[in-house]
C-alpha cells in the first residue's frame, strides 16, 4: 500500500468517525479534532504526491477526489462555525459534508495507483487553479449535502423563518449557505488562475475547454445557490435566471466531454 493511499484511507475513516460523532449531543469538540485530523491526512497524502511526481496536485482523478475531500471538510468546519455565529441551522453539525468528504477520500484511496501524470504543459499556474478549483467543488458538495439533508430532516418546516426573523432572513438560514460562502471564492481564484495560465500559454483569456466549462458551469451554480438564498437580489434578477446560466453551462461542458469522445 503506498503512502498517500493509506492516507486516504485514514483520512475516509476519520471523516466517517466525525460523521458519528455529529450524532452525539456534546461531541462538538471530538468531533472538530477528528476533521481536523482528517484533513491533515488528506493533505499530507497529496503532499506526499506531489513530492513523489514533482507535480502539482490535481493531474489526476485520485488526486482530485482527495481535493474534492479537503474542500468538503473545510466547508464542514466552516458550517458549524457559520451556524454557531450567524444562529443558522445545526443540524447534524456538517455530518452530510463529512459523509461527502469521506467518499471522496475513499475514491481517493480506491484510485491512488493510478497512472502517474505527464509532466509536460503542467505548470505551476494550471497546478493552483486544479488546487483551487477541486477545493471550491468540494465546499459546493457539501454545501449541497447539507442543504439536501437539513430539507429531508424537516420537510415541512424547511423555508420558513424562524420566530422573530423576516422572510428573507430566513432564506439565508439554508444550511449549506455557510459552505457555499467558502467554497464561491475558491471556485473565482480557480478562474481567475485558468485565464492566466491561458493567457500564459496561448495569449488567450479562454479556450472552451472541457475542464474550463465545468468550472465555469461550477461557479455559476455556486452563485445561483448564493442568489437563491440570499435576502439581496441584484438589480431584481429573478431567482430562475442564475439557476439557467448554471445549468446551460453543465450542458455545454457535457455536450464538450461527448464532443471529444466521438
Amino acid at each position: 500500500m503506498t503512502p498517500e493511499r493509506a492516507a486516504w484511507l485514514i483520512a475516509a475513516l476519520g471523516a466517517l468517525a466525525a460523521g458519528l460523532l455529529a450524532l452525539r449531543p456534546h461531541g462538538e469538540r471530538w468531533l472538530m479534532a477528528t476533521t481536523g485530523l482528517a484533513g491533515l491526512f488528506v493533505a499530507g497524502g497529496l503532499l506526499w504526491r506531489s513530492s513523489a511526481t514533482a507535480l502539482w496536485p490535481g493531474a489526476t482523478l485520485a488526486e482530485r477526489l482527495a481535493l474534492l475531500a479537503t474542500g468538503a471538510l473545510a466547508a464542514s468546519a466552516w458550517q458549524s462555525r457559520h451556524a454557531l455565529r450567524h444562529g443558522g441551522p445545526k443540524a447534524g453539525r456538517g455530518r452530510a459534508a463529512l459523509l461527502a468528504a469521506a467518499a471522496a477520500a475513499a475514491g481517493a484511496a480506491a484510485l491512488a495507483d493510478g497512472p502517474a501524470a505527464e509532466a509536460a504543459g503542467w505548470t505551476w499556474l494550471a497546478g493552483l487553479a486544479e488546487v483551487a478549483a477541486g477545493i471550491g467543488a468540494g465546499g459546493l458538495l457539501a454545501a449541497f449535502a447539507l442543504s439536501a439533508a437539513r430539507r429531508a430532516a424537516s420537510p415541512d418546516t424547511e423555508g420558513e423563518p424562524p420566530a422573530g426573523l423576516s422572510a428573507a432572513r430566513g432564506a439565508a438560514l439554508d444550511a449549506g449557505r455557510g459552505a457555499a460562502l467558502l467554497c464561491y471564492p475558491w471556485l473565482t481564484a480557480a478562474a481567475l488562475l485558468i485565464g492566466a495560465y491561458n493567457l500564459a500559454a496561448s495569449a488567450a483569456l479562454w479556450r472552451g475547454e472541457p475542464g474550463e466549462l465545468w468550472l465555469l458551469a461550477a461557479w455559476l451554480l455556486a452563485g445561483a445557490y448564493l442568489h437563491l438564498t440570499s435576502s439581496w437580489r441584484p438589480l431584481r434578477a429573478a431567482g430562475w435566471l442564475p439557476t439557467l446560466l448554471a445549468a446551460l453551462a453543465f450542458a455545454a461542458a457535457f455536450a464538450a466531454v461527448v464532443a471529444g469522445r466521438i
